[in-house]
């Protein structure tokens, strides 16, 4: 996204169904496929379990040497949000749309810390 030096930065609004979990977030500047995906993977989880889906990290924050994180491919998306009995129906969603846009998905959800699932460009 270019901008005219001097003029602020357009407003960012994440896609229908997305919520950022705060104003450090930044999902701005990340790769156009998981644009895309969170696109959909929004409207998916908002008509599936009538709340948005929070993403707690993209090109932002401290993550793990080597993490896509810095570079704009990789995202992470809050579990927490539905319920248990209902987090594998969101995987399978996940896994179904990560395949459609080429993005590998790792379920951190029970990591220490974490839970959370993290969303990155493929290879």
């Amino acid at each position: 996204m270019s901008t005219i030096p001097g003029k602020p930065k357009p407003l960012f609004l994440p896609p229908a169904g997305v919520r950022l979990k705060d104003a450090t977030v930044n999902i701005a500047d990340v790769d156009l496929a998981l644009q895309a995906f969170l696109t959909v993977a929004g409207l998916v989880h908002l008509h599936l379990f009538d709340e948005m889906l929070t993403v707690t990290s993209g090109r932002d924050g401290a993550h793990s040497p080597g993490s896509k994180h810095a570079a704009g491919c990789a995202v992470d998306l809050r579990m927490s949000d539905v319920s248990l009995a209902d987090q594998p129906v969101f995987i399978l969603c996940l896994r179904v749309l990560c395949a459609r846009f080429k993005l590998a998905l790792f379920d951190e959800s029970n990591v220490p810390g974490a839970g959370h699932v993290h969303v990155e460009v493929a290879g």
